[in-house]
């Protein structure tokens, strides 16, 4: 059995007992090879080993880690099937609290590296941003970022559809270029502006 296999056995079982300690409905389905599990409630058991799958999977994307990205994300779909959508985005805004509270209190970056830039020169900056976001989720418009990616040391141009502002920090948005949900911490956005409605999604910056 390959490592990955493993891997995903053991999750399987991990997800079996604890539903079965905490007296919630389990369903298998045996339409395939693997078992899925599904949960009556909101599945609050599982949100601490979510949290902990989401933050190892951004590790493992940003490099130096000896795990495969192909098995956190394997872990991650069998957890997401799992969890309501308000959950998912509430761990989304926690993994993104916590990376940016290891990469300061454990000082994660190497000793030559610079820490990430801190894009909002003023308030006022920070306040043109928020309200450019605010006009957006008002109206239903789209944006466009240049959003600095810490962990993959990039700068990227993202189309994003703006969900929701969480304290004035993250900005929680369905990501064109990722076709999934993202968490923005807003201090990395450079730019931000309407999207307009022609406009392909964003793709790295050269």
């Amino acid at each position: 059995m390959s490592d990955h296999e493993h891997l995903k056995q053991l999750t399987r079982e991990l997800f079996r007992n604890a539903l079965l300690r905490a007296n919630k409905p389990l369903w298998l389905n045996r339409a395939d090879e693997h078992e899925s599990f599904t949960l009556e409630l909101n599945a609050k058991q599982l949100i601490c080993a979510a949290l902990a799958v989401s933050v190892l999977n951004e590790l493992v994307h940003g490099g130096g880690l000896a795990v495969s990205p192909a098995i956190t994300r394997s872990v991650m779909r069998q957890v997401a099937q799992l969890l309501p959508r308000a959950t998912k985005r509430e761990i989304q805004v926690e993994t993104a609290g916590i990376l940016d509270w290891l990469s300061g209190a454990l000082a994660l970056l190497p000793a030559d590296d610079e820490p990430w830039p801190t894009w909002h020169e003023t308030e006022a900056d920070l306040e043109q941003h928020l309200a450019t976001i605010r006009r957006a989720m008002d109206e239903k418009l789209d944006l466009e970022i240049h959003y600095y990616s810490h962990w993959r040391r990039e700068m990227t141009i993202r189309r994003v559809t703006p969900i929701k502002l969480d304290a004035a920090r993250y900005l929680q948005a369905y990501c064109h270029l990722r076709d999934d949900e993202r968490v923005f911490r807003l201090s990395r956005i450079h730019e931000v502006a309407l999207a307009a409605p022609s406009e392909e999604p964003g793709t790295p910056a050269s």
